[in-house]
């Protein structure tokens, strides 16, 4: 399955490139195919515990040589060659997973980042496509921008393009993305898929919660298998504040007080705050301005004998 990535800027050449940008486009592509995988598999692109081999085994994919005339002055081709997740893992990517969800195992780790970039740039607010850690490997590109790159195109039968002004408008996604936050949340322990350490909540509701437990013990997971538990840990949201996933520290039976008091799934507390939306210009008479190059009022030296001495 090839793709095309073009680098287009007026500095750009087609018959050698800076090493800059090499390693600009390089490291989020790299990342980037991995995680998307990852998200597709575990939930998350990101984790704490190393990369798994069948990850960077499954997720790989090839620079190889464009043809058909397309060197042009201005802009930089790289093909890209990546399996399909069932050519690369056919054990792995079967047609539906413990949960029932089916898996894109006709897709390469490139094809999910490129559906994952396409969401990220039409804005949408709600997506099972990223998370917060692959929009993070997103804006990873913007490198490129700082180095005479003007627009970059993935092509593969449509054309994804990016902007900076594009990766500006992922940045404020994820600053729209609600903060992680400690929650604990009480349901019936419905699924569980050891090889991933994914769990899913069924809540007195009917609604579903999923998550992973990789601190808990296998043992311990089984043993509370299909009976109400307590999970504690830290929920993850989309940027609409729909919760994503849950990250567990510990999974308990629950008690009737927990039953309910955290019977629901949970919501944001603090929302988003852009800190930019607090920054004010300083004038020439605000702020440090206000102090540099000023003496002490003479008149004060009295007062500041007296309350020197009350001190005392």
């Amino acid at each position: 399955m090839q793709h095309e990535i073009r680098l287009i800027g007026p500095a750009l050449r087609a018959d050698r490139i800076d090493g800059r940008l090499l390693k600009g486009i390089l490291d989020p592509l790299v990342e980037g195919a991995q995680g998307a995988v990852r998200l597709l598999v575990e939930g998350r692109s990101r984790a704490r515990a190393p990369k798994p081999a069948w990850l960077q085994r499954d997720a790989s994919f090839d620079f190889v040589p464009v043809t058909g005339g397309k060197a042009t002055q201005g802009a930089h081709v790289f093909g890209v060659e990546a399996s399909t997740l069932r050519g690369a893992d056919p054990d792995r990517f079967s047609q539906v997973n413990m949960f029932g969800e089916k898996y894109a195992a006709d897709r390469s780790g490139i094809d999910l980042l490129e559906d994952a970039l396409e969401a990220a740039l039409r804005g949408d607010r709600d997506s099972d496509l990223y998370d917060e850690a692959l929009l993070d490997t997103l804006l990873g590109l913007k490198t490129l921008f700082a180095l005479g790159v003007e627009r970059v195109e993935v092509v593969n039968g449509r054309t994804v393009p990016l902007t900076d002004e594009g990766l500006d408008a992922i940045a404020a996604l994820r600053r729209q993305t609600p903060p992680p936050q400690q929650v604990r949340v009480a349901g019936m322990l419905d699924l569980l898929e050891a090889s991933t350490c994914r769990f899913m909540l069924l809540l007195a509701d009917g609604l579903r919660m999923g998550g992973v437990a990789e601190g808990v013990s296998e043992e311990d997971l089984r043993a509370l298998w299909k009976k109400t538990v307590t999970v504690t840990g830290k929920a993850y949201f989309h940027a609409s504040g729909r919760v994503r996933r849950l990250e567990a520290d510990a999974i308990r039976s629950a008690t009737e007080v927990d039953q309910r008091a955290f019977a629901s799934l949970p919501t944001p507390l603090f929302g988003t705050t852009d800190a930019r939306r607090f920054h004010v210009k300083a004038g020439p008479e605000d702020g440090l301005n206000a102090i540099f190059e000023k003496w002490p009022d003479e008149d004060d030296s009295e007062e500041t004998d007296r309350a020197i001495e009350a001190l005392q």
